[in-house]
């Protein structure tokens, strides 16, 4: 599920379900440091968000504070220390794992 919203508490949507629970998802990491995602596993991320009944993440990075994406971009610089793509997988792993997922 992609797609825009607000989740604030004030929101219709928001009183509609019984606990919401947000994640903001962001990255920031210096230009020098190396290895970047090199552990990160989408699948694993995605499970522990379930169990903790997490309903909804947004993701707004397009670049980090330092001006580096984190995922394949072929219009911004791609963090030097990039291990992998850290974006393009985690939306069907949250898509299977049923986590709202908005950008």
């Amino acid at each position: 599920m992609i797609g825009m919203t607000n989740f604030g508490h004030g929101s219709s949507r928001c009183k509609k379900r019984n606990n919401p629970r947000q994640v903001h998802l962001d990255f920031h990491r210096p230009h020098w440091v190396e290895n970047v995602g090199a552990e990160y596993d989408p699948e694993e991320l995605v499970q522990t968000w379930k169990d903790a009944n997490v309903n909804a993440v947004t993701v707004v990075f397009g670049l980090c504070t330092w001006g580096n994406a984190y995922y394949d971009s072929a219009i911004a610089p791609v963090h030097p220390g990039l291990h992998k793509d850290m974006l393009t997988p985690l939306l069907p792993a949250a898509k299977r794992i049923v986590v709202g997922f908005f950008m």
